[in-house]
């Protein structure tokens, strides 16, 4: 098969590449999602979008310091899992198992053990979608959405 070209492999890209085409493929995706109505039909509150924007800023920050000294120093998926499920509250979005992992950062199987720690920490629940038995479903739990609402407002006021 070799000489013609056309059937050999492309080259592989570096990692930095790989993650620079995730984020912005991620920040175009954030981008949409927020074009979607609410499950309410209205956006967030004036203090719901103040505390989104503390959620998002942070995630940001902690994506920016990754790229710039690397992941191999900090490991925070559960963080990131927590964030992406306050931000999904907020925004009347529902968060699967798939998406969490996703933000989470780390391979699936990682994310997957995270879940679990944050479900016996009772800050999270995970549920079945009544429409896709194969999808599980997250979001913080009561004492989850208090705990991130007080952490985000005394980020919020400095």
């Amino acid at each position: 098969m070799a000489g013609n070209g056309k059937n050999r492999l492309p080259e592989a890209a570096s990692t930095a590449d790989l993650a620079l085409a995730v984020e912005r493929a991620r920040v175009s995706l954030e981008a949409l999602l927020h074009l979607l109505p609410t499950s309410n039909g209205r956006g967030p509150d004036s203090r719901s979008a103040e505390m989104l924007g503390v959620a998002q800023k942070l995630s940001r920050q902690r994506r920016a310091r990754d790229h710039i000294l690397g992941t191999a120093l900090f490991g925070e998926p559960a963080w990131e899992i927590l964030l992406e499920l306050y931000a999904a509250r907020i925004e009347g979005r529902r968060l699967t198992a798939t998406s969490a992992c996703m933000a989470s950062g780390v391979p699936p199987t990682t994310a997957l053990r995270w879940l679990t720690r944050l479900e016996e920490a009772n800050l999270v629940v995970r549920s079945r979608d009544s429409r896709d038995a194969r999808l599980s479903l997250l979001d913080l739990t009561d004492e989850g959405l208090a705990r991130m609402a007080e952490l985000m407002d005394l980020v919020a006021r400095g």
